[in-house]
This record gives C-alpha cells, structure tokens and sequence, in this order.
C-alpha cells in the first residue's frame, strides 16, 4: 500500500464581474433603473476538493463502531491511496473515536477500507447500503475582492426627442461619487447608443421605459 497526500486546498486569483444584462438578450426598463449595471472585481478565490455522499451511508465494525456518512455533507480529500494496484481517494470523516479516512474508488463507490494516522485499519468493516457512492466536487470562496470598474448607466425617459440617460460610477465601497455622475441624450430615433465601450440596440422607447438588448460591452 502507498498513499500520496494530496493538496486539496488551492487559492487563485481571477477576474470576475456581475452584471444584470445579457449581450443579445432583449429586455425593458422603466425610468430610474439601470440599464446597465457591471462590477468588475480581481477576487481571490478558495477552493477545496471535497467529497459529498449522494445518499445517506455507514461503515460499521464490531470493533471500531459506526463511521456516518451524511448526504450532502462535504468531506475532505486528503490523499490518493494505491492498494494491490488499485487506486483510491481518501476522505477524511471526524467519528466519536477521532478522525478517520476513508476510501472510495475511482467511480465514487464508497468501499469498506478505512485509513488512521496513515495506516489501513484491520477490522472488518461493512458498507450500509452497499451501493453508498461520493461526488466530488471543488466548490469556491470569495476570500478578498479588488474593485476594477463599478458602474450603471441610468435610463431617464425622454425629453424634447431626446433619449435621456445617466452614466454613474461607484467606489469600490459602493459608494456614489458625484464626481463620476454623467448626463447623456441621444437622438429618440437612434438605433443605437453608444458609451464608451458599450453599445445598445434601441428597440422601442417611451417616456416610461425602453425597451432594449445590449450588443457590445
């Protein structure tokens, strides 16, 4: 038998951005909601490979005890295990009796072999119900964001034959600068307007809202 610790735990950084349009998705607003609304943000990230078991399972032995598998709940993986050639997971599983890992097969199927302080417990274990399986999955925390851009372009009805809209730009604590507040009109019959590096189709405008699908951002 051999085992190979692995590192689960990974920390990235990565450019993400929320935003409440889709390019080429037609949509409506209505006077003082933000057509566009992006924030642009540099995150680091935190991920860990875990192991979560489909269905609620045990492994019992008469001389260790109960070792619960609870569905849904995430555990650890922590090593990769090569027993007689065959290769396994590791996931560590805290017990009344301490912490335990225990081995499932490339397929997910949760198999009776249980690891302690890095070695292969003796006792006969069981698997109850036999087809007990895990998914692995690598789910993501947002540890720290860095603010690249925080903007929304306002919708303001029309005036005059004039599209009215206001640009507005946020501190990366969200709050409003009015040193960034813009007002902008465009043409009622454009087809498109156009700021900066975003450009919106113009479907249908009225004084209530306006109907709309951005192309370019």
């Amino acid at each position: 038998m051999s085992i190979s610790p692995i590192n689960s735990l990974f920390i990235e950084e990565r450019k993400m951005e929320d935003k409440n349009y889709k390019i080429g998705s037609a949509q409506t607003v209505y006077v003082g909601e933000p057509l566009i609304k992006r924030r642009t943000y540099l995150a680091k990230i935190q991920s860990k490979l875990v192991a979560i078991p489909e269905i609620s399972s045990v492994l019992a032995s008469s001389g260790f005890g109960v070792i619960p598998l609870p569905q849904g709940t995430p555990f650890e993986v922590k090593y990769d295990v090569f027993i007689n050639g065959e290769k396994f997971s590791a996931m560590e599983v805290p017990t009344k009796n301490g912490i335990v890992a225990v081995l499932f097969d490339v397929n997910g199927l949760v198999r009776e072999k249980v690891l302690r302080n890095g070695q292969l417990l003796p006792e006969s274990f069981s698997v109850k119900p036999i087809n007990a399986n895990v998914v692995t999955k690598r789910p993501e925390k947002i540890l720290d964001k860095k603010m690249i851009e925080n903007f929304e372009l306002i919708y303001g009805g029309v005036n005059n034959n004039q599209i009215n809209l206001t640009y507005r730009e946020f501190s990366p604590d969200d709050v409003a600068r009015t040193a960034f507040f813009q007002e902008l009109t465009y043409p009622t019959d454009s087809e498109f307007v156009r700021y900066k590096s975003m450009k919106v189709k113009v479907h249908n405008v009225s004084s209530e809202g306006i109907n709309f699908e951005v192309v370019a951002d």
